[in-house]
């Protein structure tokens, strides 16, 4: 039965076992897998740049925030440390906590940004949308039918420049048939 992959941010591991930068970067040295995002593929990071940062060339500190933690790895660490297990056992929810430093696959995680996005987005493809209505509603009463290009210079007008095309499509499928120029 296969099981989802959990991964964990750098910062998160930090918090969890409070410990310093140089202490992690000692722990992936010493056999925590540690992974970067290229592109959108996970690759395991590679060990050459955590060599060159123990001999005193820094290229890891600029990548230590990009790079993600396999949960089972994780726990596999504090099975074998007992300081490790202690200070995750005692830890508690801190104060602002925020979703992104909880376990969560690379899927979920995904999801969770494009969702904050869509959010963002979400007010002004009501309003939007609610004026695309009242223009559908004054051309009708000239008898003429909406274009998408009327849709566009409106929501220009109104300012909404970011709206994703993706809500324009759905607001142009919303209109009845009755009141579109195809």
């Amino acid at each position: 039965m296969s099981k989802s992959l959990r991964w964990v941010s750098s910062s998160y591991l930090l918090d969890r076992w409070g410990i310093t930068e140089d202490q992690l970067v000692n722990y992936i040295e010493k056999g925590l897998p540690a992974y970067k995002s290229h592109f959108s593929n996970l690759k395991q990071f590679d060990l050459l740049a955590i060599k060159l940062f123990v001999a005193g060339t820094d290229p890891l500190k600029k990548e230590l925030p990009k790079l993600r933690f396999l949960a089972n790895d994780i726990e596999r660490m504090e099975l074998q440390n007992e300081a490790l297990k202690q200070k995750s056992s005692k830890l508690t929810q801190p104060e602002g906590y925020v979703v992104d430093k909880e376990f969560f696959t690379f899927d979920e995680i995904r999801e969770l940004n494009r969702f904050r996005k869509d959010k963002e987005a979400w007010e002004d493809s009501i309003s939007a949308a609610f004026h695309i209505g009242l223009l559908c509603a004054k051309l009708a009463k000239k008898k003429l039918k909406i274009t998408k290009d009327d849709i566009d210079e409106e929501i220009f007008h109104l300012g909404f420049i970011d709206l994703p095309e993706l809500v324009k499509a759905k607001i142009w499928e919303a209109i009845p048939s009755s009141y579109r120029q195809n």
